[in-house]
């Protein structure tokens, strides 16, 4: 992956970075193990996933308790 040194550069100015970003092994391949574990290795009915890919347990209200 390729970054933009200086993004007001033109022409023959421009310069590119060969670096990664950070999010990207700790976020994007942890979604992509997600997709493709086994379908009982966590519970989408009991679990939501923050942006980060970090599982949050969901809590369970009845729908009587929400005020209106």
């Amino acid at each position: 992956m390729d970054a933009l040194k200086e993004v007001t550069a033109t022409g023959s100015k421009k310069k590119l970075l060969n670096s990664m970003e950070r999010f990207f092994l700790a976020e994007t391949l942890k979604y992509l193990y997600l997709l493709f574990s086994p379908t009982d290795y966590i519970s989408l009915e009991d679990f939501v996933f923050n942006t980060e890919a970090h599982p949050l347990k969901k809590i369970k209200y009845p729908l009587s308790s929400w005020s209106t």
